[in-house]
């Protein structure tokens, strides 16, 4: 019985691996960290319990079954409560972008930007008409324009109001897919964004 219960942390290998490979999926792993992921949730657990059937050296073909078993569904109940893929790699992407980019810092600078362009924002020579990442009335900024930390870290900074809302957002797109939006508001843990602090979060779309 020492034995089984020495060896009971094996049990949450599988599942680690998955939240690492989901964690460090966006950025560092890519597809890699879909593969992994796939592995440690379909292949190790069947070893894992395997080995954990081995070491804890029980006798009796149904008593090794059913702890066989039963390390089956250990490990699945703690897929569960790991929550899903898709949420744990919007939570590493914004807990590195909080690292890279100090939160406080990008919420300062997009509330500078806000008050300077608010007048650009809605007219027709200034603020564009077509809707991305969910702005309309959009108001490119120079990269001039931001603190000196600041520039050359993003592809381009845009000041926009929300589509359909009043509320005015500043978004500092990454990539064609990524970007960190400052909208003021608090924003959920989802597949599509996660958040860096109060009025701020990463967003990340079309995962492959």
């Amino acid at each position: 019985m020492k034995r089984f219960f020495l060896w009971m942390p094996l049990l949450a290998l599988a599942p680690l691996c998955m939240f690492l490979s989901d964690y460090f999926e966006l950025g560092y792993l890519d597809s890699w960290g879909f593969l992994l992921a796939a592995a440690s949730m379909f292949l190790l657990p069947w070893i894992v319990a395997a080995i954990f059937v081995r070491v804890v050296s029980v006798q009796g073909v149904k008593l090794k079954l059913l702890i066989y078993v039963s390390a089956i569904l250990v490990q699945a109940g703690l897929f569960v409560i790991e929550g899903p893929g898709a949420t744990i790699e919007m939570m590493g992407l914004a807990q590195r972008m909080s690292w890279k980019y100090p939160p406080n810092e990008l919420i300062s600078c997009a509330e500078a930007l806000k008050a300077k362009y608010q007048s650009k924002i809605g007219e027709t020579s200034g603020g564009s008409t077509e809707i991305r990442w969910g702005m309309d009335s959009i108001v490119a900024i120079p990269d001039s324009e931001l603190p000196e930390s600041l520039r050359g870290e993003f592809k381009e900074t845009l000041v926009g109001r929300e589509y359909g809302e009043e509320n005015q957002e500043v978004v500092f797109v990454i990539d064609p897919r990524t970007a960190i939006v400052c909208d003021g508001k608090e924003t959920g843990r989802g597949f599509f964004n996660y958040p860096m602090g109060n009025g701020i979060h990463a967003y990340h779309y079309e995962r492959m």
